[in-house]
């Protein structure tokens, strides 16, 4: 018969599941990566118009960029927020099954990483579109679109 410590104990031969788990959640990590990359490029591109009518009421370039840049700081404080608040109930549940202890133990360093790489991926694009969509001269960036259509008439 078994006792406690042996059932509850991590099996010892490894089949490479983890690593498998490993590669999974890496390639699910940066499919997500890549939509919201997406998300923030479209949305930022898309208000070129938006950025040259601040430049024709007056706003320079620089307070234009500036305005991108708390924008971004804004979504990178949001993106945490909303990530730890979405992660706590599993981290809760499996904090609780383990250890006992309805406080989960995320180490501060790993926490400060998530951090970082979420600002990483955020702030060049959202910056990196705005420098692009201020590079024409308002006047142009304004005007318009002009579709030709050939069957119109």
């Amino acid at each position: 018969m078994r006792d406690a410590a042996a059932v509850t104990a991590a099996p010892t031969d490894d089949t490479g599941d983890g690593a498998i788990s490993l590669v999974l959640n890496a390639v699910l990590l940066g499919y997500l990566a890549i939509a919201v990359v997406n998300t923030l490029v479209m949305a930022t591109i898309s208000r070129v118009r938006e950025f040259a009518l601040l430049r024709l009421v007056g706003a320079r370039t620089s307070q234009v960029q500036s305005m991108m840049r708390q924008e971004a700081g804004i979504i990178v404080i949001c993106a945490v927020v909303v990530g730890t608040i979405a992660a706590l109930p599993s981290l809760i549940g499996i904090s609780y099954a383990i250890r006992h202890s309805v406080f989960p133990s995320v180490p501060p360093l790993i926490y400060i990483g998530i951090v970082i790489v979420a600002a990483m991926i955020a702030w060049p694009a959202v910056m990196l579109p705005t420098r692009l969509a201020l590079r024409p001269p308002a006047v142009e960036a304004i005007a318009p679109r002009v579709t030709h259509d050939r069957y119109r008439r």
